[in-house]
């Protein structure tokens, strides 16, 4: 271990840049152990440990630079595991996704993680996605399954509150809400999706426009409109959103156990598998 590296527990003059690296880290402080990591003394990154349950805790972590993570990562995990020992936890899991092939998920696994959830990511085209929903949303109207106080609006003019709600019902594996916790500040409100019925928030789609090409990580539907008519408009809106924007393709991922229409939909546009992204646990 780099003898430079020193992991301690946060004081309260931390927290402004902890939240920088770590925005919504101050959600649940009761429940929360944050953790500041120093190299020769300077601040290079943080992390916090969960206390999700009375056995189950979580982590994450968030560093200056690619190189600080690289000299700081190893400490810091070592401290967080330590104290999930201390405090009787049976599992401490990642509130991240790492690639499947790529440097933390070797890291990852070196430290004893195994993998716990995988998801896929496809690649499509978004004309072809815009086509089929728009055939969809056609059907639907002819039947009149769609109703008239529909809207669909940009998440940027969406009232937060209703839909961070649905994310945490929504996303993740069952109501899991680790899977939620630091993946909203990655959303872009411009192209992120939220469909209402008259004033109800019904569904939402998060959109990341971070990489060359785009990706659709989640999608939530509240549980009485879910197989009707939120999901083939919001996926319409989005893709449409990007196109304009100027690109061409989207990637999107899914867990087949639990979404089983992604899947599908993959199939119907000729989705190409393109990597997997794993949360990983250390079961204790």
């Amino acid at each position: 271990m780099n003898s430079d590296i020193q992991v301690r527990l946060a004081r309260p003059g931390d927290i402004p840049r902890v939240v920088r690296l770590l925005p919504g880290i101050t959600r649940r402080p009761s429940q929360t152990q944050i953790y500041i990591v120093e190299k020769a003394g300077e601040f290079i990154g943080c992390g916090s440990l969960l206390f999700n349950s009375a056995t189950d805790s979580a982590f994450s972590c968030n560093f200056i630079t690619p190189e600080n993570k690289s000299a700081g990562f190893t400490a810091l995990f070592a401290a967080l595991l330590a104290e999930a020992e201390h405090q009787q936890m049976k599992t401490l899991m990642a509130h991240f996704g790492v690639a499947e092939d790529g440097p933390d998920s070797a890291l990852l696994k070196s430290l004893g993680c195994r993998e716990h959830i995988a998801f896929t990511y496809y690649e499509t085209d978004l004309a072809r996605g815009e086509a089929l929903f728009e055939r969809s949303l056609s059907r639907l109207q002819k039947y009149k399954k769609i109703p008239p106080d529909v809207r669909v609006i940009p998440l940027e003019q969406a009232p937060a509150l209703p839909v961070q709600a649905l994310w945490r019902e929504s996303i993740g594996v069952g109501n899991d809400p680790l899977m939620l916790q630091f993946e909203q500040q990655k959303f872009s409100p411009q192209h992120s999706m939220v469909a209402l019925d008259g004033p109800r928030v019904v569904g939402a789609i998060a959109i990341n426009t971070s990489g060359e090409i785009p990706s659709a990580p989640y999608m939530a539907v509240e549980t009485t409109y879910r197989g009707r008519w939120p999901y083939p408009l919001l996926m319409r809106e989005a893709h449409a959103s990007l196109r304009r924007s100027g690109y061409s393709r989207v990637r999107f991922k899914t867990n087949p156990q639990h979404h089983p229409g992604l899947k599908n939909f993959a199939e119907k546009v000729d989705g190409k598998p393109c990597g997997r992204e794993i949360f990983y646990i250390f079961e204790l």
